[in-house]
């Protein structure tokens, strides 16, 4: 489009973090055309047009670098779900294609200039900080400026920056459709006044009823006799409620590696040969770092309730500089030194004037304002009134203070070791903070609480390389002489292994109950037949059960137990439910045939040893009835009835119901049409844009095979 080349000129480009605040599924547009490569792996297909393995590659791949940038850490559930939303966004982007194309929805040029460099410019353009002023308001000044660094040789990251404009380019250009799109589908809905009556009626129409109920547990199940052809019929008739996913069961077994008495034996002498130079380090800090100490030193102090050690008592009778260990506590190994010890305030009330360094004289001009502001308080200035006319925090509102300021808060480390160890009540201090600088003062503090400041030198408990390997080769010998599903189970028991089963595995399964978050086994699963065994030993980690902060690795060989495939059920799958389903399908005949063409729910009750029960101001639009619980067949039969009528017998779903509409409460009329019109609209608007690409996706033909591209 010519005037994206010119919007791209004129307004260069945004930083990599405009990127991120668009939503995930508006990310850069890598589907290829199927016809390109006939020999390109595919993920799988959407209404018979391909997804490649490399586009839908090149979407994860995307949310990861999105997230990462961002600085937040990935774990290996975090990461499979992202494969889930890169497939899901995949699937949505080809079917929205489609929508757009039959409607003739477009962005128009003005609109693409209007949401680049217009009055309508996008809102992640103007939250971006890098195009703010001072004040925190969007300037096109400050895009202008930055545009002249979109060709300059000496910005060395150009080509990329021009990359990541173009991919945001189109980000924006397929939220703008997509948000016209879905307001055609909101637009569309329309409430006509019968509804609106028909609605009234439906929730406000109460009936009074009297009924007779014979329970299926009346007719034993022995009198009840069901065949296969029984269980055929009734699946052929009920197919939608028996359909199915592809699936698979194992069986597994899981062998944890864990530490060996010589493992334990040389975390312990590690801890115990250094203790002399852990007592007598100048610096303990430093010492820790060097020496890899599992937990990193704390520079602060903590009370017997806080520190939670078995050693807890001992550290607040001996002298400082005492050293006691090594003990053994959460998995690992510990020595701790006493370094000091004090009484200290359970909280501290404190006012603060903070000063943000702001360009252009930063941290500097945080200073000067400071020290300007501790001149005048040195002549009699008051407090609260600079703090309100200067500070740059929430607190200013309260003239800078902070009120009571507790043990657990959240305030930066520097900050809480000033206030509550560093500084007495009536001290005035500054702190120079990677923002700004601080000016505060202690108004209240009353040290009543005994706490230690420590330095802990441990080492985790972990099984050394021969020691894995030990695990691993049990892991094989099961894996080794199991030919089925049959001798795995055998051998497991001989090898005093615990055989566990996992059901219902899909090919994209990535959590196993059990075992945690691995998508190798259901891929396996996949590619092989039932009573295969795992040739592959699967390697899964979680975080150790110990309390120590350490990896589990695990070893798992399994076996493949079950297979259902996509589509109906078969019989065997579901057969306990389809013999429930025909039983009380039959024992529901033989009660209607006892009953016969008695309609009177007093005659019926006695004959079947019940008694007659009343439900009043029942409503059809309620999930249960009172007494009956949820029988929706029960209700649609109530309010077909006239007042007074009484039904023939109802199948339900705990037995046979003979029911008496005894009276009709008064259902009145609706009193404002038009308002009404806009209440039953607004949910179903809300649903509508919610739901309009997932209702697409649920109607496609949506063919998932990423798990033979893996191996």
């Amino acid at each position: 489009m010519a005037l994206i080349g010119r919007i791209r000129e004129n307004v260069g480009l945004l930083v990599f973090v405009i990127a991120l605040a668009i939503l995930a599924f508006l990310l850069m547009d890598v589907m290829s055309n199927p016809g390109n490569n006939v020999n390109e792996p595919m993920a799988g297909n959407v209404n018979g047009m391909a997804v490649t393995e490399r586009a839908f590659q090149a979407r994860y791949q995307q949310l990861l670098d999105n997230a990462q940038s961002s600085g937040r850490t990935l774990d290996d559930n975090a990461r499979m779900q992202m494969r889930e939303q890169a497939w899901n966004a995949q699937v949505q982007d080809v079917l929205s294609k489609g929508e757009y194309q039959k409607l003739g929805l477009t962005v128009t040029d003005s609109e693409a200039a209007s949401l680049f460099t217009g009055d309508n410019v996008h809102s992640s353009i103007k939250s971006a900080p890098l195009f703010q002023d001072a004040e925190g308001n969007f300037s096109k000044d400050k895009l202008r400026t930055y545009i002249a660094t979109f060709d300059d040789p000496s910005v060395a990251d150009g080509p990329q920056r021009r990359a990541r404009w173009k991919a945001f380019e189109k980000s924006v250009l397929d939220e703008q459709l997509r948000n016209k799109y879905v307001g055609l589908v909101s637009k569309g809905i329309y409430i006509p006044e019968w509804f609106v009556k028909h609605d009234h009626a439906n929730k406000n129409k109460q009936a009074n009823i009297s009924y007779a109920f014979v329970p299926y547990t009346s007719v034993e199940d022995g009198d009840v006799s069901i065949s296969d052809s029984d269980l055929k019929s009734y699946l052929n008739k009920h197919q939608n409620e028996f359909k199915q996913d592809a699936a698979r069961s194992i069986d597994y077994s899981v062998l944890k590696v864990e530490p060996s008495a010589q493992d334990d034996t040389r975390a312990k002498n590690y801890i115990a040969n250094q203790i002399n130079d852990f007592r007598n380090a100048a610096d303990v800090e430093r010492f820790l770092k060097i020496k890899n100490s599992e937990t990193p030193y704390q520079d602060s102090y903590v009370t017997k309730e806080e520190l939670k050690s078995s050693v807890s008592d001992s550290l607040f009778s001996v002298s400082p500089g005492t050293v006691i260990g090594p003990f053994l506590e959460a998995g690992a190994y510990k020595a701790i030194r006493l370094i000091d010890r004090k009484t200290v305030p359970e909280s501290v009330e404190v006012r603060q004037i903070f000063v943000q360094a702001k360009a252009p004289k930063g941290m500097e001009g945080a200073k000067a304002l400071i020290d300007s502001i501790k001149t005048v308080l040195k002549n009699g200035g008051d407090f609260e009134s600079l703090a309100s006319s200067h500070s740059d925090d929430e607190s200013k509102e309260n003239g800078g203070n902070l009120g009571f300021v507790k043990r657990d808060a959240t305030y930066p480390p520097q900050m809480m070791n000033a206030f509550f160890y560093d500084y007495k009540q009536g001290d005035q201090f500054t702190l120079e903070l990677p923002s700004g600088i601080l000016l505060a003062e202690i108004l209240t503090s009353k040290p009543t609480l005994q706490a230690v400041k420590i330095g802990t030198f441990s080492q985790n408990i972990i099984p050394s390389s021969e020691t894995e390997q030990s695990f691993f080769g049990k892991a094989q010998q099961l894996s080794g002489n199991s030919n089925n599903a049959s001798d795995f189970k055998a051998n497991a028991e001989k090898m005093g292994l615990t055989v566990q089963t996992a059901s219902k595995i899909t090919p994209n399964t990535f959590n196993i109950p059990g075992l945690g978050v691995t998508s190798d086994i259901a891929t396996w699963a996949f590619q092989n037949d039932i009573g295969a065994v795992s040739k592959r030993i699967f390697t899964v980690e979680d975080k150790a059960t110990d309390g120590s902060n350490r990896t589990q690795k695990s070893f798992v060989v399994a076996t493949i137990t079950g297979a259902t495939n996509e589509g109906v059920a078969r019989i065997d799958d579901v057969r306990t439910a389809l013999e429930n389903a025909v039983r009380n399908e039959k024992k529901a005949a033989q009660i209607i045939d006892k009953i016969g063409a008695n309609t009177d729910v007093n005659a019926v009750a006695s004959a079947n040893a019940g008694e007659v029960k009343k439900a009043e101001n029942v409503s059809i639009v309620a999930s249960n009835i009172t007494g009956m619980g949820n029988e929706p067949d029960v209700q649609a039969a109530i309010f077909g009835l006239e007042a007074g009528a009484t039904s023939a017998p109802i199948a339900g779903e705990r037995g046979v119901y003979v029911v008496k509409v005894d009276s009709y409460l008064p259902q009145g009329v609706p009193g404002d049409i038009e308002g009404d019109k806009k209440t039953l609209a607004t949910p179903l608007r809300t649903a509508a844009t919610a739901g309009v690409l997932n209702a697409l996706v649920k109607a496609a033909d949506v063919s998932d095979d990423r798990f033979k591209n893996r191996r």
